[in-house]
Order: structure tokens, then C-alpha cells, then sequence
């Protein structure tokens, strides 16, 4: 086995039953039995409720009755006890003594005997037969309870033990140094003792085989043995197996015993102390309760008690990922046993007995956050301040109190919670005024701390980016410690390696969102893909195997195995050979050769003429042309791999110490630290890195290579380069710097969960797309794309005059040309008040970016006082006609039409036939009105279409169904708001039809004079709708709806005058009907905000965060009683923006019962418009079905 380790033991339960918590440490897990003496073993009797306790330092077995946790009695015994065994029929109680012998307790008749044995017993267990095994210093018994001692089984290797007298402060477990665990069926028995005889009593030599695993199949007569090496020693002296044995946990080490002894995942950071801890392995519920004393610990024998609190880690049952931690009375101190219904657990403790009830672990107070990390996005520019929210919530479902606060002060960020108790929702509020100083990434974790939660609730990290102008990258939010990266050209995805949570993570190459996880071993350190692109290899830390997954379908395959002592880190592929660089438990380290076609790896007996012997700080990398693999060490040495001559070609000592950025470019040119290395690993070129670290390097599709680095300053940068390294860009500065060694480290997690991150690193890949580059980051990805490096041209701005005559004169109304070099048509700016007096306090945005005036027009620049108004009415109309004018020219594709389409459809699925039917009025509306579109519509055929629901299929936004007669499609689950901003790119050319279709129905509905009705209603809902589209202004906007009505109906004012049903003849005219398609998400938001509403007190303030959590909630009741129909209509961006109309429209301040009746008119005024939605809809079906034209 080997080395790195964490904490091991059983996992608890209720407060409620705790009788004996730690006060300091809030509410704790488990009842504690207070015993006198310290014990060293249990045995559980299921027909009389009762646990027997070995109580070796009181030479007797204590009687406990469960689950009341009572001593009722004691077995008084010669010598101290050092095991005990109940036999399967509850009948009799077998205990074995340190001093020597075995005394047989019948339970049923009462009466006792005493075998007389020479040897120390240290372990004994019953399986599913009659026979006790006993593990002595002098070999392996079979005892049968009623006839008495069998003959020895025959061992190699004896068991041993340390005799007493010893010092205060030795404990059991390090006299006995014995368990046994007994698989679930009762078929298998394991013992684990040391086999070195030594009478003093300390820590065993590290690395050496002082241990021996014992194993005996019940009826056999026969037992096995495995001797261990293990550095640290293997503590907890405990042993726990699964259901059919076929897999133990042991100390700190989760072994697979068939076909071959292999460590599946290990603790890392043990110290290996032998009564300080446990190991529980519960098979019903596929996890491993351990705890472990934490390493650094000097004192082997100590048995101090730990400052930390008491911790049971909660793991996966097959890689020790941790789940959770539970706060416990006492820190275990080696045996655990469940009862035969796996609902407890009973563990030595310092103190005595713990119970612990699994079955109430669902129900005990917890307290858990719903989100890992926030991200806050701005500019210099921004002086806003952003919420966001997230919810604590208890997953028993029953209040627990709870306190949040930033772990470190900082400036600008608060945290509020609209409860004390769970459930509650908590405000992050972030005020970038507060962050303009730098233009970087801040990061802040919220701690969460309960008296009354038996858990350790996680941080929740807030990332606070600020970006100056000419930082380039979109920031992906990725929680965790992300220590590799890996692209997959051919399925288009990134794989991330995430250590603390041992998986690997697959996105998107297009969206960068997540498809997908992949469980690796234990503290997965670096990635490589095979020859093929087929699987992706997965090195660890603390597993001894290398993980293989199908990429195809994401899927786990067996692993390639190592042998005993044997971790391997770092793996690379190229063509036929697979290396990988393993972590010895005691080394030297060594490079092995790994078989796909076995799954298994071998040492190399030596690197070509150079001895196998690594530094542990190793790094492999493939050439992505297959041919070589390079070694990089942290101590300075290089050795280069061919497949053409299957050797190791060249092996070099150049530098003191390598570190940074790793790469291969091509068989022959390689990037290590600042250095470009030629085909004999001698450098060709030094790279510049002004001070600051080398992070990442990759090859573009292009053959550009392009590499990543920091500033001392924190500041990093990417830059461009050609074959020879020199640079071929200018430098960009990044969004976020790139990850280093050091920034990894950095990322807070428990250290039951490992930590292994090599100095050399690869933290950018690329892939031909619109995020074609990808950097790790502090928050977890930047994404830029391949013309990152374009230069920008510097705005400067000349004059503002008027179009009209050329002059500055300016008044309100007028239209006004901005002149100057390097301006963008689409400028945009905020139109409220106040505006600043200072144009160093001014931004505006410039395709894109943003831009403080001051940089353009220099420094200290002044408005002048006389016409501050007209410039700020002047802005305001550039601003505005900016926007129209944007919307007038963005082009239609095919691909926001199908989406429209699609989501026009609700909760139903489509074929193509079905589609095409759909689109048909839709292209031909486009056509007519001559809209600008990205190329051909090719929708008006099966195939056009097929085409495009194929991309929207690959991508996740549509789902496709073809197990049926005919393939069906729909929008994927949770991909509405995806579907709608494809939908939104170019929902504003149908606004208008929309609104003429609803107006024309409510002119329908008038008794009077339907003209006045109609744009009366026109009107009304230009206004309702005016923050989420940009209309034309006025008299524009009705010019617009005049010509929309005389496309549908050349006679439409004649109709329009007639009213009733020749008005509703217009609306039939209509191809296609728009308004369902196009309003309703809005107008449904728009009436969960004003049924909330009014439900409001009138005479309360509206708390808009808790506000907008209702509504989320009453949309989400609505969209489950289909009282509102479209998915996407549940959105927190439409909920705010409804409320902001409503504060628009002054139904927010507090007033009495007039604002009442005004909140009730504006939600029936909503709902109307809503039915008048609906009869659109219903056009649309019949017209659909064939009912009308």
C-alpha cells in the first residue's frame, strides 16, 4: 500500500439522541455510553439487544443494552480482554484474552468455561457457520463453542502483539495491534495484525512489510495471507467489508481483493495513529464512514486529545469521495460494528460506546447551501450594485438556526438572510464602486456556522470580477480545485479535472456549459486522451490505478491497474504506448509502461540507457503527432520518449528546477517553464515572462502556438506565437489570470479530500469554434476567441453636431452625429438621470466594450453648465436611435426562426412535416417584408429544416424522441431559456404584428367605436412592453402598425371602422399569428408580478429579492396548474423587469386602499390580455388543423 492518506471512520446521526454532546462544538451525531476502562472490542447479540464490550484495561466484558445505551451487567474475566464473538444463533459469547486463553460464555444455559490457549488472542469472529476463527500470536484457531479448540490452521506468518506493562497514555488497540471484519453474507473473515514480534511498543518501520491481511472462507479450513507495506502505518486498527467481501476498507485504504489485491482509493494526510479513529463499510447504503487522526502527528503512541473537533467523513463507497462531515461526541478509537439491519453503527470512542442511528441520519439537522460559488461580472465602467441570491436550506425539512458572514471582510460585498432558520434565502450583494481600484478577480467565501446542525456546512464562494477594457474572455463559473485540462476536438467538448470532488468534467466546446461528469479514483491529478481519441486516461494520487472512460458515451471501463505502492500521477498516450509517471510508496519513483489491451502496468526496468528513477513531481506529455512523449521533473531533469525506436532517446539535466507551463507542440519542438525545447530537449528560445510565471501553452488548429502567464502584479496575459517562438501578437491581457501551481494549492478544501498538484501545468487547449481558446482560471474558465489578439481601434471622439446643419447647436428632438476615428455604429448608453458632470465619471460602450470618455477625449475634460441639458437630451437620443436602428439591421437565421418556432409549439412535440407546416407563414413573412436574414431560408423543405433541429439536437436545445413511428422533437428539458434567446435575436420584427393582433381583438370587444379602441389598446401596450422592446417613437411606432395591418389587409380601416366580427376578419387575415409566439412569456411573467402583487399589503414596502423569490415560486406553482403555458415565462430577468413596470407605474409604494384596487386593475388588465393570447392561440391550432385559411 502506500502513502497519503486522510481520515477514516463511521458516520453518524441525530443530535437529538446525544446525550452527551460537546458543547463547544455545537450539536453533535450519536449517543455516548460512558465506560470505566478503555475498550478494545465489540460483538453484537441480536436476539437479546446487547453489546458486549471488551474492556481490556478493567479484565471484563461490559453488557449494553441498546439502544437505551445502558450498562446492565458484566462478564468478569482473568486477563484483559483483547476479543469478543458472538456465535450466529445468539447462543453463545466467545472472549479471548491478551494474557492468554479463551473464556466460552453460554448465554442461554448461563454457564462459563475457559480454554486454556498459550498464546495472546488478539482478534475473533463468527461467520455464517458455528466455528470461531481466532487470530492469536501463535497462529489461526477453529473454536466450536460447545466442543472446544480446534486444530492450528496452518499461517506463514503469525500474528503479533505488544504485552503489557506500558506507560500511561499506550491504549489498546497498540498492545493488540489485531481486528477482524466479517463480510455481509457471513462467507468471508478478515483479520489484520501486525507480524513483526517485538515487545516494545511503538510505531511500526515505514514501508516495510509489518503488516499481514488474513483472510478464511468459512468451511474451508484454510486461511490466506497478504503481507502489507505501508507507509503510514496502517491506523486505525480497523477492518470493515462489504456485502460479499470482495472489497475492505482497512485503516486508511479501500482495497479490491479479487481478481488481484488492488488499493482502489486511499485517505490521504493519515498520520496512521492505531486508536484514533475507525472505519465503518456500509453496503446498503453504498458508503464508507472513516475518520482518522490528520497528519502532520509526530507521537504515534499519543493519545492527547486533538484541538480539532471530532469529525466522521462521510465517503463514496468507491472512490472515498467526500460527501459530508458530521460533528461527533468523541473521536472513535478503532472498533465499529453495525447491527444486522445496517441502522446502527456501535464504535469505541474515547470515552467508551458510540451509537450511532443511520437510519435517522436523513432526518437529523443539517444545514446546506444550494449554490458552490456566485460570480459577479463588471467593468470599470460599473458603479452598479448586483444580487444575487442562493438558498440555505436543511435537507430534513424542519427549521435549523444558522449564521453567514464573510470569512474576510471586504469592502463592498454584503450578505444578508430573510431568515435565521432554515429555509432561507441569502442576499449577496456586490458594489462595484468598491472594486474599481483593480481590474481583477476578488474572491470571498461566505461561512456558514450552526450551533444546532450536526454537519460542517461548505463555503459558498463569491468571485467579484472587475475588467478594465482591453481584459478579453468570458468567465465560466467552476468551483473547485481544477488542475487539468483537455480538449476533444472530434465531440467538440473540454474535459476539466476537478481534484477535490475526483471528477472530471465535460463542456461544451460551443456553449461551455456542462454535459456531463465522470467519477475518477481518488485525487485525480492529470488527463490524456489515446491515440485514437476513444478514451480518456485518468492519473491519481491516492488510487493505484489509472481510470479509463468511453468518450463516446462518458462511461467508466476497467481500469489499468498498478501494482502494490504504485500511484500513478501523471499519464500520457502516443500511438501504441502509454507511460505513466507513478508515486511509490516508498521510492524511488518509477515511469511505467501501461497496457490498454490487459488493463494492467509494469514497471520499466530501466528508461533506455538511463536508470528508471523520477522525481515526484513528475509531468509526461504526448506529442499530438504521436510520435514522442516528453518527462519533465521538478528537480531539472528532461528524458524524451520515441515510439520509433520504443526507448527513451534523450535524458538531460539543464536547469536547477522546472515549473509553469508544459506542452508538445509536435513530435519535436516542446514548451517547459519559459523555455521552447528542440527535438534534443536543449533550449531554443527563452520566453519573456517579465517576472511573473509561465501557466499554459496549446497548439491552434491554425499551427499557432499560443501560451499563457502571470505578472507579479497578478495580472495575466495571453499571447500568440509562431513554430519558433517568437511572438506573433500583441499581448492581451486576460478577464482572469491563468491558474498557476500555486493558485491551485490555493483553493480552500477539507484535507479529507487530498490535494496533489504538479508545479509543471497545462491550463490552455483550444479547439476551432467561437470559443475556440480556453484558459483555467482562479473561478474556473475564460473563454476568448481565435482572433483574441485583433488590435482595437483607439475611439476618439471630435465633435457632436447637428445632422441638420452641421453645427453644435443642439436642442431636444434633434438627430446628432458623433464624430470622431474608431467609433462603432452600435453605441449604447444608460438613459436615466443623474448624469455625471465630468466626463472622467462617464462610460459608454463601444462595440461592445466599454469605454470611459475621459480616455478618449483626455483628461480633466468639463461640461460645460449652459448646455449640460441639451447634451444629456442629445445622448439620450443617440443612445435610443442607436438601439432601433441595431434592431432594424440584425439578421435572421434559421436557426432563431426554428427556435421561435419550437417554442411557439408550448409543451408540445413536433416532426419535421410539422414543423415545416409551421414555418411556412413564418418565412414567407420574412420574405415579404423583406427582412434581413444571415442567408437562403431553407425552410420551406423537410431537409432545410432537418438540418437545423439536427445542430439544435447536438447542442442540447432541442430533445429528440424516435423510438415511435416518427421522429419527434421538442425543446430539451430546462433548455427554454436556451431556445429563448435564439428566439430573442429576432422576436423584435414580430413585437409589432404582435401588438396589432391583441389590439385588433380588444377593438373587437369595444361597443363603441372600435378605431379608437384599437389604438387606444396600440398604445397601452407599447407602454406596457416599453422595457423589453426598443419601439420606434410615437408616431413611428402607429406608422409601423398601419403598415403591419395593410400587409394582412388591404381594406383594414374599412373592416377596422365596421367593428365586430369584421374586425376580427383582420385578425383571421394575419399569416402568421404572432402574438402567442412572441408575447406570451412576457405577459405570463407580467401576471405572476401582478397576482403577487395583489396579495400584498398595501400598506408594506415591497422587499424586492424576497419578492422576486415568490414569484419565482408562484410561477413555478402556475407552470405546474398550466395556468401559464410557456416555460420560459418563469424567469427572475422577466419577474424584475415586470417589476420595474410596476414601480413605473407606482404600484410598489406603500399607500392605502386605492393602491389596492390599482394593483387588482393592472393584474385583471393582465389577464385579459392574456385570453385575447389565447385566442390567438387557438387561431393559430385551428388554422393548423385545417378549420380556417
Amino acid at each position: 500500500m502506500a502513502k497519503r492518506y486522510t481520515m477514516c471512520l463511521l458516520a453518524g446521526v441525530l443530535s437529538a439522541l446525544a446525550g452527551a454532546a460537546t458543547p463547544a462544538w455545537g450539536a453533535t451525531f450519536g449517543k455516548l455510553v460512558s465506560v470505566r476502562g478503555e475498550l478494545q472490542d465489540l460483538a453484537f447479540d441480536e436476539r437479546r439487544q446487547r453489546i458486549y464490550a471488551a474492556n481490556f484495561t478493567a479484565n471484563r466484558v461490559e453488557v449494553i443494552a441498546v439502544p437505551q445505551g445502558e450498562i446492565v451487567s458484566s462478564f468478569l474475566v482473568s486477563g484483559p480482554p483483547s476479543a469478543v464473538a458472538v456465535s450466529p444463533n445468539s447462543r453463545y459469547l466467545v472472549i479471548g484474552l491478551h494474557s492468554g486463553g479463551v473464556t466460552v460464555i453460554d448465554l442461554d444455559g448461563g454457564t462459563r468455561r475457559t480454554l486454556t490457549l498459550p498464546h495472546r488472542v488478539l482478534a475473533a469472529a463468527f461467520g455464517v457457520g458455528q466455528n470461531a476463527l481466532l487470530a492469536t500470536t501463535g497462529g489461526f484457531y477453529l473454536l466450536e463453542p460447545a466442543q472446544g479448540m480446534g486444530n492450528p490452521l496452518p499461517v506463514q506468518r503469525r500474528p503479533s502483539s505488544s504485552e503489557p506493562p506500558a506507560p500511561a497514555g499506550v491504549f489498546p488497540p497498540n498492545f493488540v495491534r489485531g481486528a477482524a471484519a466479517v463480510s455481509g453474507d457471513g462467507k468471508l473473515i478478515y483479520v489484520l495484525c501486525d507480524s513483526v514480534e517485538d515487545p516494545v511498543i511503538k510505531e511500526p518501520d515505514r514501508g516495510t512489510p509489518t503488516s499481514v491481511l488474513y483472510a478464511h472462507q468459512v468451511g474451508s479450513g484454510l486461511v490466506v495471507e497478504q503481507p502489507l507495506g505501508a507507509s503510514p502505518p496502517l491506523g486505525p486498527r480497523g477492518l470493515s467489508a462489504d456485502y460479499e467481501g470482495q472489497h475492505l476498507m482497512t485503516a486508511w485504504g479501500l482495497l479490491r481483493l479479487a481478481p488481484r489485491l488492488l488499493v482502489m482509493a486511499q485517505l490521504p494526510n493519515a498520520s496512521g495513529r492505531y486508536n484514533i479513529g475507525g472505519v465503518a463499510y456500509d453496503w446498503r447504503r453504498q458508503v464508507l464512514y472513516t475518520q482518522a487522526a490528520p497528519a502532520p502527528d509526530k507521537d504515534f503512541l499519543s493519545g492527547a486529545a486533538l484541538s480539532a473537533p471530532p469529525l466522521l467523513n462521510v465517503m463514496d463507497a468507491d472512490n472515498l469521495t467526500l460527501r459530508e462531515q458530521i460533528r461527533l461526541p468523541r473521536y472513535l478509537a478503532g472498533r465499529t460494528i453495525f447491527s444486522p439491519d445496517m441502522n446502527w453503527l456501535y464504535a469505541i470512542c474515547d470515552s467508551g460506546l458510540l451509537m450511532l442511528p443511520l437510519d435517522e441520519l436523513p432526518r437529523a439537522p443539517r444545514v446546506v447551501a444550494s449554490e458552490e460559488s456566485l460570480l459577479f461580472t463588471g467593468s470599470f465602467c460599473d458603479r452598479s450594485v448586483q444580487k444575487r441570491t442562493f438558498e440555505v436550506v436543511s435537507p430534513a425539512g424542519r427549521p435549523v438556526d444558522f449564521r453567514i458572514g464573510v470569512k474576510r471582510a471586504v469592502r463592498g460585498v454584503r450578505v444578508s438572510a430573510n431568515s435565521q432558520a432554515t429555509p432561507a434565502t441569502v442576499t449577496v450583494e456586490v458594489d462595484f464602486s468598491a472594486f474599481q481600484s483593480g481590474q481583477n478577480t476578488t474572491h470571498v467565501f461566505l461561512e456558514i456556522a450552526s450551533e444546532d446542525a450536526v454537519n460542517v456546512p461548505s463555503a459558498v464562494r463569491v468571485a467579484v470580477n472587475v475588467r478594465d477594457g482591453d481584459q478579453k474572455g468570458r468567465i465560466i463559473d467552476l468551483p473547485g480545485r481544477i488542475v487539468d485540462l483537455v480538449s476533444d476536438a472530434q465531440r467538440r467538448r473540454y474535459y476539466v479535472l476537478r481534484q477535490d470532488k475526483n471528477q472530471v468534467i465535460a463542456l461544451d466546446a460551443d456553449s461551455l456549459r456542462e454535459v456531463g461528469r465522470m467519477r475518477t479514483g481518488n485525487t485525480p491529478v492529470q488527463m490524456a486522451m489515446t491515440a485514437d481519441a476513444k478514451y480518456l486516461l485518468v492519473g491519481n494520487d491516492n488510487s493505484q490505478l489509472v481510470n479509463i472512460f468511453d468518450l463516446d458515451t462518458m462511461s467508466a471501463t476497467p481500469p489499468i491497474e498498478f501494482p502494490l505502492g504504485a500511484y500513478p500521477r501523471s499519464v500520457a498516450a502516443a500511438g501504441p504506448t502509454i507511460l505513466a509517471a507513478a508515486r511509490q510508496s516508498s521510492p524511488p519513483h518509477r515511469i511505467y509502461r501501461a497496457q490498454l489491451d490487459s488493463r494492467m502496468a509494469n514497471e520499466l526496468p530501466s528508461l533506455g540507457v538511463f536508470t528508471n528513477d523520477v522525481h515526484l513531481e513528475t509531468r509526461l506529455e504526448a506529442s499530438p503527432y504521436q510520435g514522442t512523449i516528453v518527462v519533465a521533473q521538478a528537480d531539472g531533469r528532461t528524458l524524451l520518449y520515441e515510439n520509433e525506436s520504443a526507448t527513451f532517446v534523450v535524458g538531460r539535466k539543464d536547469a536547477p528546477a522546472l515549473s509553469g507551463a508544459m506542452a508538445a507542440f509536435d513530435d519535436d519542438t516542446f514548451l517547459i517553464g519559459d523555455s521552447i525545447l528542440d527535438r534534443a530537449l536543449v533550449g531554443a528560445k527563452k520566453l519573456e515572462l517579465a517576472g511573473g510565471a509561465s501557466s499554459g501553452a496549446a497548439l491552434l488548429p491554425s499551427q499557432w502556438r499560443l501560451r499563457t502567464y502571470t505578472r507579479p502584479d497578478g495580472a495575466g496575459f495571453i499571447e500568440r506565437m509562431d513554430a519558433r517562438g517568437v511572438m506573433q501578437s500583441r499581448t492581451v491581457r486576460l478577464a482572469e489570470p491563468p491558474l498557476t501551481a500555486e493558485t491551485m494549492k490555493a483553493y480552500p478544501a477539507p484535507a479529507v479530500a487530498g490535494m496533489a498538484v504538479l508545479p509543471l501545468t497545462r491550463t490552455l487547449a483550444a479547439i476551432p469554434g467561437p470559443d475556440s481558446i480556453v484558459s483555467l482560471s482562479a473561478t474556473g474558465l475564460v473563454g476568448l476567441p481565435s482572433n483574441f489578439d485583433e488590435a482595437a481601434v483607439t475611439p476618439v471622439i471630435e465633435a457632436v453636431v447637428n445632422i441638420a446643419d452641421g453645427t453644435r447647436a443642439l436642442a431636444p428632438g434633434s438627430l446628432v452625429s458623433v464624430r470622431g476615428s474608431g467609433l462603432s455604429p452600435a453605441n449604447q448608453s444608460a438613459p436615466g438621470a443623474p448624469w455625471p458632470t465630468t466626463l472622467s465619471d462617464t462610460c459608454v460602450t463601444y462595440g461592445g466594450e466599454p469605454l470611459a470618455l475621459s480616455r478618449a477625449l483626455g483628461p480633466a475634460a468639463a461640461v460645460d453648465e449652459e448646455s449640460a441639458d441639451e447634451r444629456h437630451l442629445a445622448v439620450q437620443k443617440i443612445a435610443f436611435e442607436s438601439a432601433v436602428r441595431i434592431n432594424r439591421v440584425t439578421p435572421i437565421t434559421p436557426t432563431s426562426l426554428v427556435a421561435l418556432a419550437l417554442l411557439g409549439l408550448g409543451d408540445r412535440a413536433a416532426t419535421v412535416p410539422d414543423l415545416v407546416r409551421n414555418l411556412h407563414n413564418l418565412v414567407h413573412y420574412v420574405r415579404r417584408r423583406g427582412l434581413p436574414t444571415t442567408a437562403a431560408l431553407d425552410l420551406d423543405t423537410a431537409d432545410g429544416v432537418q438540418r437545423i433541429v439536427d445542430q439544435l439536437v447536438r447542442t442540447g436545445v432541442v430533445s429528440r424522441f424516435d423510438e415511435g413511428l416518427d421522429a419527434v422533437y421538442a425543446i430539451g428539458p430546462e433548455q427554454h431559456l436556451t431556445a429563448a434567446y435564439y428566439r430573442n435575436t429576432i422576436i423584435h420584427f414580430f413585437v409589432t404584428a404582435s401588438i396589432a393582433e391583441l389590439a385588433l381583438l380588444r377593438a373587437a370587444e369595444a361597443a363603441g367605436d372600435a378605431p379608437a379602441a384599437f389604438w387606444d389598446e396600440a398604445l397601452r401596450l407599447r407602454d406596457l412592453l416599453k422595457f423589453e422592446f426598443f419601439f420606434a417613437e410615437r408616431e413611428a411606432f402607429l406608422a409601423e402598425v398601419r403598415d403591419e395591418l395593410a400587409l394582412h389587409d388591404p381594406d383594414w380601416e374599412a373592416h377596422l371602422a365596421a367593428g365586430g366580427d369584421a374586425v376580427r376578419d383582420i385578425v383571421r387575415r394575419f399569416k402568421p399569428f404572432n402574438a402567442h409566439r412572441v408575447l406570451r412569456p412576457f405577459l405570463e411573467a407580467y401576471r405572476v408580478v401582478g397576482d403577487a402583487l395583489e396579495r400584498q399589503e398595501a400598506a408594506a414596502p415591497v422587499d424586492e429579492a424576497a419578492f422576486l423569490s415568490t414569484c419565482l415560486a408562484l410561477g413555478k406553482q402556475y407552470r405546474l396548474q398550466r395556468r401559464i403555458r410557456r416555460e420560459e415565462s418563469v424567469s427572475k430577468v422577466l419577474f424584475a423587469t415586470a417589476l420595474r413596470l410596476a414601480r413605473n407605474y407606482g404600484l410598489l409604494a406603500p399607500d392605502g386602499a386605492e393602491l389596492i384596487d390599482r394593483r387588482r386593475a393592472f393584474a385583471a388588465d393582465i389577464r385579459a390580455i392574456i385570453r385575447r393570447i389565447d385566442a390567438i392561440e387557438a387561431l393559430a391550432a385551428s388554422r393548423l388543423a385545417g378549420l380556417i385559411d
